[in-house]
């Protein structure tokens, strides 16, 4: 019989490094779902851009006819009334692909061992994937050194960070709903350790 799917939701504070914490899954010998790659896929459905150009006004849509995905993201961080719609719109097509990757992976994966597959989804909680998880990973990182990255990578104003969290899950919330918490306020090589430990840990769990 195929092994039994452990799903790991990773989630935690903008610019914790949720990604990195997924690839290391990744290396490590997990499967690795990116809902984020899937929901820049389905925004562009035809059915899904129509409902946002209705909601948002057809200031997302850039010169090719594509969505402009920074600008609907600071449309939908403008208010939390403007974020619900948003998951309202897009939740059901992303999860009907995330379903569709994990029957994928199930049909491919013929062995008798535990098989990880980590989903990375920058709003697992407030999007309502955290339901499909088996177990919840949050990566803790200082606010100082998540604000450095988003000023950074994202040319984020340095207060733009907060602002946008005041419209997700607290992080006190989060953090108590998970069953694995990764320190990656470090060196990349002490979350690698944090990383393979829950693996063990899920590996090694009747």
């Amino acid at each position: 019989m195929p092994s039994k799917l452990i799903i790991l939701g990773i989630t935690g504070g903008i610019a914790s490094g949720k990604s990195t914490v997924a690839r290391m899954f990744q290396q490590l010998g997990a499967k690795i779902i990116n809902a984020d790659r899937i929901a820049h896929r389905v925004i562009e459905k035809s059915s899904v851009k129509s409902k946002l150009i209705k909601t948002y006004g057809p200031v997302i849509v850039n010169k090719r006819g594509e969505i402009n995905r920074p600008t609907l993201a600071r449309l939908a961080f403008r208010h939390r009334e403007n974020l619900n719609k948003l998951n309202l719109i897009t939740h059901a097509a992303i999860l009907k692909g995330i379903r569709r990757k994990l029957q994928q992976i199930r049909k491919n994966y013929q062995g008798t061992s535990r098989v990880i597959v980590t989903l990375d989804a920058a709003l697992l909680m407030e999007g309502r994937l955290a339901k499909i998880c088996d177990r919840l990973v949050f990566v803790k990182t200082s606010f100082d050194q998540r604000t450095k990255r988003a000023t950074k990578k994202r040319d984020w104003p340095t207060t733009e960070l907060k602002r946008r969290e005041r419209f997700q899950y607290s992080l006190k919330s989060k953090e108590n709903k998970s069953d694995f918490i990764v320190k990656n306020s470090g060196s990349l090589t002490a979350t690698c350790k944090q990383v393979k430990n829950i693996i063990s840990q899920i590996k090694n769990r009747r």
